[in-house]
């Protein structure tokens, strides 16, 4: 109910003068270099941008959904922007409508292209991809928005999962359902997309490097490219057992190196530091 107090933290960047910026249900909280309270900012109803990356130039970048009914369910948009304070995004870099429909549980396929991936630098550059399993896109924002980069790659196709990535899958919402209702999801709550997603995921490195995870292929591995969209090198996660056990798997990373964790309700409590290194 008072500062330095949250209901349900869910996001922590800080500026590099040293200045914090935590998410909350009930907002954004900002402290000084030394941990003092400054100030919140907050939103009416479910419009709050989830912080993603404090701009050393003000403000943040973040991402927020609205939902509103629908004709057959419920109509979700969801906006990638830059925020300087309460309301509105003062940039907007990208919206995406969906629709959820209740009855139908949850429906992979038909979130194939409902989801917005992407990331930010200090400096405020933004990178997005809209999911997909059938094109690679990659955008580039500068600041306020006016596009810098454009990656197309017409190599990718469909790629199915195979049976031991569907079950990883089955089974990491089997544990998700018992967390959230104390009892296993059934066939008919959840009906998994058969196809793999092209990109499943991005970060820079304070390098002017981007970081995109591959979905095509089993286990962890990145393409890697610089800002002019160039390729440099491509990076897998260094693992001896089924690569379907990294499906859940998260890796990040920027100027201080890598970390990798599990999501996973069982071992998400566990977080791992990588080590960038040159094959043989």
């Amino acid at each position: 109910e008072g500062p330095g107090e949250f209901r349900m933290p869910s996001g922590l960047e800080f500026y590099s003068d040293g200045r914090l910026l935590i998410g909350d249900t009930d907002g954004i909280t900002l402290y000084d270099s030394s941990y003092e309270y400054q100030g919140q900012l907050t939103w009416s109803g479910f419009d709050k941008p989830w912080l993603q990356m404090a701009v050393d130039t003000g403000g943040f970048i973040g991402i927020t959904s609205t939902w509103l009914p629908g004709e057959n369910g419920i109509e979700i948009v969801t906006t990638l922007g830059r925020w300087e304070g309460e309301g509105d995004p003062s940039v907007e870099y990208f919206s995406l409508e969906s629709e959820f429909i209740p009855e139908n549980g949850i429906d992979h396929t038909e979130s194939r292209e409902s989801e917005i991936i992407y990331c930010a630098t200090r400096a405020g550059k933004v990178f997005y991809s809209q999911s997909s399993i059938d094109e690679f896109v990659i955008h580039g924002c500068e600041p306020d928005g006016a596009p810098f980069l454009h990656i197309v790659d017409d190599n990718f196709h469909r790629v199915r999962k195979s049976e031991e990535d569907v079950q990883a899958e089955m089974d990491f919402w089997n544990s998700f359902a018992r967390m959230m209702r104390g009892d296993s999801s059934k066939d008919n709550t959840v009906k998994l997309d058969p196809y793999r997603r092209t990109i499943l995921g991005m970060f820079t490195d304070g390098g002017e490097r981007l970081w995109v995870r591959l979905g095509c292929y089993p286990g962890i591995i990145f393409r890697v490219y610089d800002f002019s969209g160039e390729i440099l090198f491509h990076a897998e996660v260094e693992y001896d057992g089924n690569p379907a056990d990294l499906n859940s798997w998260e890796i990040t990373g920027d100027e201080h190196g890598f970390l990798g964790y599990d999501k996973s309700n069982e071992y998400c409590q566990r977080i791992y530091m990588l080590t960038l290194v040159e094959a043989e």
